[in-house]
């Protein structure tokens, strides 16, 4: 690609995709891309945000949204293993308040 070429639909120069929003498809924030790097076949993009540093593989199997144009770019948390046993547990059990001990059965 020669300087100052369009990029073909749907590709980036990464200082284009540094700054967008990052969230889960649950709709967590997740942070914001500060970096940008590649490793073996893919882009990796480092994000900043509240669970610290994420490194983020720029791959279908995990990007829902890509749309650095708009700022946002959507991943699969569960692609990431973002979510522990702890928060599947409680989906699997949304009336047991989170921590609660198991009632113990009564013995005759």
């Amino acid at each position: 690609m020669a300087p100052g070429q369009e990029l073909p639909r749907g590709e980036f120069y990464w200082h284009q995709v540094v700054g967008s929003a990052v969230k889960d498809v649950d709709g967590t924030a997740l942070g914001e891309v500060v970096d940008i790097y590649r490793a073996g076949g893919a882009d990796v993009a480092v994000v900043h945000g509240p669970a610290g540093e994420l490194d983020i593989p720029l791959v279908r199997s995990v990007v829902r949204i890509f749309a650095p144009a708009r700022g946002e770019i959507v991943v699969d948390g569960d692609a990431l293993g973002l979510r522990g046993e702890a928060d599947e547990a409680e989906a699997e059990s949304p009336d047991s308040p989170a921590g609660a001990e198991p009632e113990a059965a009564e013995t005759p």
